[in-house]
């Protein structure tokens, strides 16, 4: 029972335990999405996913943007239904703090805080950590964010 309450209190110190509401505030695209696979590579400090969109919360525009849809084609019920590439979330392992960075599993659903940087969709894990387990509880937390 000590090790529970020692891991329980390891991850109350993660800043991922931030409010979610602040960190959705704080970036500038937030989905739902279906994790479909994680880049396999085991080296390095960082790995790649790929996510199939279900709802966009935040930043339709950026991600219009993103996939080079014309001006007419930015709502977010327009950006759904697609795949997308993420990089940059973190490995426990590479982490100093493994307990706050939980691995990415395939066929899971999210709620996403990334960021378009250039060319590419980049996971905001640099602040708080970028995956939270998508449940109705987190969406009407993301909508009050």
């Amino acid at each position: 029972m000590p090790l529970l309450l020692s891991t329980i209190s390891a991850r109350e110190g993660c800043p991922a335990s931030a409010p979610l509401q602040n960190r959705v505030r704080q970036t500038p695209v937030v989905f739902h999405g279906l994790a479909v696979q994680a880049d396999p590579l085991s080296k390095g400090i960082q790995y790649s996913a790929q996510f199939w969109l279900i709802k966009v919360y935040k930043g339709s525009h950026a991600l219009a943007h993103f996939f080079h849809l014309d001006s007419l084609q930015q709502d977010s019920i327009d950006i759904r239904d697609r795949r997308v590439n993420v990089t940059g979330f973190l490995r426990a392992e590479g982490a100093t703090t493994p307990e706050c960075w939980p691995p990415l599993a395939a066929q899971k659903y999210y709620v996403v805080l990334a960021a378009v940087v250039g060319q590419q969709l980049v996971a905001r894990e640099e602040n708080a950590g970028a995956l939270v387990d998508w449940s109705v509880t987190t969406e009407e937390e993301v909508w009050r964010g």
